[in-house]
């Protein structure tokens, strides 16, 4: 089993946007990677929840996610950037851990021309298993 960390974009998007765009990840690459990963687990690293009350109370609360987010990192076999993640402060962090530690990963971007029409652009520069 591969387990897929999906690093995305998620400051100024309502939970909607994330999981459409979230969805698309996973469709494409089931699509395109199913034969090289045929057994893929993606991990649920998105926190509706709120942060505990004393992350609110400073102005470290997106900390907190990112704190979060990486514990779920951790367990990744392979990473996937989408979504502008090189303009998200927690997923320029996220890929400086996985360039530091090894964890393989790939960039993805995404265009949407309408609502039935997508497209997917990999850039495949990193080498993954």
């Amino acid at each position: 089993m591969t387990k897929v960390f999906i690093a995305q974009k998620m400051t100024g998007l309502s939970e909607k946007e994330v999981m459409k765009n979230r969805k698309i990840c996973e469709e494409y690459f089931t699509e395109h990677l199913s034969e090289k990963y045929p057994n893929v687990e993606f991990i649920d690293n998105y926190t509706p929840e709120a942060a505990p009350k004393e992350a609110v109370k400073t102005t470290h609360e997106r900390l907190w996610y990112l704190g979060h987010s990486l514990q779920l990192l951790s367990t990744a076999d392979l990473v996937i950037f989408a979504n502008d993640a090189a303009d998200a402060k927690g997923c320029v962090v996220e890929r400086m851990i996985c360039e530091m530690y090894g964890i393989p990963f790939i960039e993805m971007e995404l265009h949407t021309f309408n609502s039935t029409i997508k497209a997917a652009c990999w850039n495949l520069s990193h080498t993954f298993q």
